[in-house]
């Protein structure tokens, strides 16, 4: 879930007074997570600028020279192909002008220019030129636009353009609690957050606009389904427009598509409400319209184009024509609000969450209606998105053009009722009544929305994950905040004792994050799986699996005796949701009846240290840099590896994968997963490398390492770099390694580095090695010795066809 800091500043106005790391603070004490706090870096020499004339270019039709006032008494002149930029509406409007020595984000650098004869000083931008990152969500038709601001005020500083586009926004990316479907929704997240930062809060949005003149909803709406609320709003005679970029600026902030003005504004009452609108041409609609399980297979064209097969069960909305949308999901394109729909229907609809979820797990579709509507939506949010959209459109170039709401909505403010006893709470938190007074924990509650009398809580309707009082010392504990409680030392019987030679745990953790600074991501998933999903990769070929009396389902029905299958479903699930993959390991123990042991398992499928301006940068997943990747997981704990051949393998390709062995004894695989498996994943349009380890066998025997220390020789080490690449594609690195342990003279070598390059509009991956050489205190190396050494080395790599980069 996104936040924007801007969109909360409507809820909570001072927010602005606190810095990112107090609301994250507050917002981790609310039991939310916070992943990464993103701003925008917005490069140099940008600034706004005024529209003085724009005239079409003498030498092409297709470009405009525009006059621009970028200070008091500063022109230039910048030619532009921007569609929108030759209207005479846009004089005296503002635009967003790149001047000489700019760099932009997507590697752009602005120079003066002469275009068909005409000096051009710098370019007018698009949003794309200043925020590249958010193609994907602008319309096609916006790419090549100039950003137009209407109206910049006279004392404005006009290098500072940022908050027309609403980039100088925050946006706190998080994780909420399962449990909390609640704070989907801005509005009573703001109010959970209004009280731990002691601020006030503006929840009740309310138009300045007095003379409603509300008109009768048109519509004739059947609810068949029974569901909570089926009804909406209707606007009429109105004339579309597009947003102001202020406001596209927050819905993008937000992974938002704009769309039009009145579609973006039931998208930010969403962002507020965490219930969606589905917005209709009601021209379009035909007859009644009907909320109903659909009974047969029928298929119906959405708002993307694509054609979607229902199926009995599936919740939709129809009119007499058909359906004109699957709820919760996506509208039907027939009909979509168009540049000419005049007349709107706002459709709300709060019904089974359970049923969409499933509808929506089949379709692979995830959505931004479909993450609010796959939880229960509570009938006080619905009531709150009615309120805000009505409010929202209420402007006075729309009074008379509204409708009353199509069906009044009840809404009881508590649901259930709880008896607390205060001092019970103050026993579970292990805190004193001097305290946490009796009156402090009303204060605190009511504050939050709960209504006191006495030790009787009426719980608010929308707090669903309120059912015991042990719930609500929860509550109380996040307004004290849980760091400032006073730990308490558990009392025992025995001492805990620590390894004087190796902490497990702090070795663990550090593979953790050094794996993670290499960019591979830590997961966790499911112990249990299903029968043949046990027998996949069970490349250890363990035996005697736990299976479990009773299983909740067959999908859990079984231990897993290996960690790869796991992680590929979690690719599955990713790349159904149009995810991006990307590199992901996870420790976890292999159970049997026989053993317990620790494995960690890595899928490599991405480039590591890829640049999105230079996709041809970063290091590749081979068979090589598996081994590298082997060989740090191993020394990580302080050990060596070797590798052996792992011939016909049902799991992984041949010549692309090896036995890992330390001590002459195996303990894992690395290898390029089969095509015909990865299919089974949806998987198999991309090469992925594998590697599963079992850790047990190195941990149980850290303690028992005998170590020889030699003395530090007085001789300076000496070292060279040589870089290289392969001149025969059929040839492999051990090849090199082979051939380099045989020269005399050379103590160690490691390899430091792997990168591609193109050569000749050719794909070469090079290696840069680095050797020792041996400096014994009896025969100190000369500098002759080096070069016969150095000599060899070339020589030997002549003969195999190694190409050297002299």
């Amino acid at each position: 879930m996104l936040i924007s800091k801007k969109t909360l500043g409507v809820l909570i106005p001072d927010i602005f007074s606190f810095s990112n790391d107090q609301i994250a603070q507050k917002l981790e004490q609310m039991g939310i997570e916070v992943e990464s706090i993103k701003q925008f870096n917005s490069p140099d020499y940008l600034q706004l600028a005024k529209v003085v004339s724009i005239q079409p270019h003498p030498h092409d039709n297709k470009l405009f020279i525009c006059e621009l006032q970028i200070d008091k008494n500063k022109f230039i002149n910048v030619v532009s192909n921007a569609n929108n930029i030759n209207n005479p509406d846009n004089i005296n409007k503002f635009v967003i002008v790149a001047k000489k020595g700019t760099e932009l984000l997507n590697g752009l650098i602005v120079k003066t220019q002469n275009i068909k004869g005409i000096i051009s000083e710098g370019i007018l931008c698009s949003y794309i030129d200043i925020n590249p990152f958010s193609r994907q969500i602008i319309e096609k038709t916006e790419v090549a636009d100039a950003i137009i601001i209407d109206h910049v005020s006279n004392d404005h500083d006009w290098n500072q353009y940022l908050s027309f586009l609403s980039l100088d926004d925050v946006i706190f990316d998080v994780k909420t609690p399962t449990n909390r479907a609640d704070l989907h929704s801005l509005i009573f997240l703001a109010k959970e957050l209004g009280v731990l930062l002691k601020t006030k809060t503006f929840l009740k949005q309310k138009s300045s606009v007095v003379n409603h003149d509300f008109f009768k909803f048109p519509l004739n709406l059947k609810n068949k389904l029974k569901a909570n609320y089926f009804g909406g709003l209707f606007l009429r005679q109105i004339n579309q427009h597009s947003s102001p970029w202020t406001v596209k600026g927050l819905l993008i902030n937000q992974m938002i598509k704009p769309v039009n003005y009145y579609v973006d504004k039931a998208n930010l009452v969403t962002v507020f409400t965490a219930q969606p609108i589905h917005c209709h041409d009601a021209d379009r609609i035909v007859g009644n319209i009907e909320l109903k399980q659909a009974t047969h297979n029928e298929t119906f064209v959405g708002l993307d184009d694509k054609q979607y097969e229902i199926e009995p069960g599936d919740i939709v909305v129809c009119d007499e024509k058909g359906i004109i949308a699957l709820v919760g999901i996506i509208g039907s394109k027939r009909t979509m609000v168009q540049p000419t729909t005049t007349n709107i229907f706002f459709e709300v609809v709060n019904c089974n969450s359970e049923t969409i979820k499933q509808t929506a797990k089949r379709f692979l579709i995830n959505n931004f209606a479909s993450k609010f509507m796959v939880k229960p939506i509570s009938l006080l949010a619905t009531d709150n998105c009615l309120n805000y959209l009505q409010n929202s459109l209420l402007t006075t170039d729309n009074i008379g053009k509204i409708s009353h709401f199509s069906s009044s909505l009840k809404v009881e403010p508590f649901s259930k009722k709880l008896t607390v006893n205060f001092h019970k709470i103050r026993q579970l938190i292990g805190i004193e009544k001097k305290e946490l007074t009796d009156q402090t924990i009303k204060k605190s509650l009511s504050q939050l929305g709960f209504k006191v009398d006495n030790q009787l809580l009426k719980i608010p309707s929308y707090r669903q994950d309120i059912n015991t009082w042990q719930d609500i010392s929860e509550e109380i504990v996040k307004l004290i905040d849980i760091n400032k409680l006073k730990p308490i030392g558990i009392t025992s019987s025995f001492n805990f004792e620590k390894s004087s030679y190796f902490n497990t745990f702090n070795a663990l953790t550090k593979l953790r994050k050094k794996l993670q600074t290499l960019g591979f991501h830590n997961v966790i998933t499911y112990q249990l799986t299903d029968q043949k999903s046990a027998k996949t990769f069970n490349l250890f070929n363990l035996e005697n699996f736990i299976t479990i009396k009773n299983p909740v389902s067959q999908n859990h029905s079984v231990m897993r005796v290996s960690l790869i299958d796991s992680l590929l479903k979690v690719l599955k699930t990713n790349n159904n949701y149009k995810n991006e993959l990307v590199n992901i390991f996870e420790f976890s123990f292999i159970k049997t009846q026989n053993n317990s042991e620790l494995h960690l398992a890595v899928l490599w499928v991405e480039k590591l240290f890829t640049s999105s301006f230079n996709p041809m940068q970063g290091i590749s997943n081979d068979v090589f840099t598996m081994k590298g990747l082997a060989k740090l997981i191993v020394a990580n704990l302080g050990f060596s590896c070797d590798f052996e051949p792992l011939d016909d393998s049902d799991y992984f390709v041949n010549n692309q994968s090896l036995k890992i062995v330390v001590f002459n004894e195996q303990i894992g695989f690395i290898g390029l997963i089969k095509e015909s498996l990865l299919n089974n994943y949806d998987l198999n349009n991309k090469p992925i490398y594998c590697l599963e380890i079992n850790l047990d066998r190195m941990l149980s025997s850290l303690n028992r390492i005998e170590k020889n220390y030699l003395g530090y020789s007085k001789l300076q080490p000496v070292c060279k770099d040589l870089t290289f690449s392969f001149t025969n594609p059929a040839s492999h690195f051990d090849q090199f390694a082979n051939m380099i342990k045989r020269i005399t003279g050379i103590e160690s070598w490691k390899l430091i580095s792997v990168f591609e390059t193109m050569q000749n509009n050719q794909l070469i991956t090079k290696y840069t090695v680095r050797y020792f050489l041996k400096n014994d205190a009896n025969k100190p190396l000369t500098n002759q010795t080096i070069e016969l050494i150095t000599n060899n080395l070339k020589l030997q790599c002549e003969k195999l066809k190694i190409k050297l980069d002299i």
